[in-house]
């Protein structure tokens, strides 16, 4: 059987790392990056906002997110 690959909420610390994941770039980026207006301009949705809308669709009873991913109940989020 083959693992589930590890899913990500915005501002999740990178397991064994210091870079943290950007969902608006889909990208691991060191922590600065969210401190750059040219690199990450603010959007509609604020960080902290981007990382709730990510754990309410993965707390969702019978999310299709985890049939094929699995995240750790001790995951580090910069924005939690």
């Amino acid at each position: 059987m083959q693992s589930k690959k590890r899913y990500y909420f915005h501002g999740d610390v990178v397991d064994g790392s210091t870079q943290v994941y950007c969902a608006q770039h889909d990208d691991m980026v060191d922590v600065a990056h969210f401190y750059d207006m040219e690199i990450h301009p603010p959007s509609r949705l604020s960080d902290y906002d981007r990382y709730l809308r990510s754990r309410k669709a993965w707390n969702r009873r019978n999310s299709p997110l985890r049939q094929h991913y699995s995240r750790p109940t001790t995951a580090r989020n910069i924005f939690a």
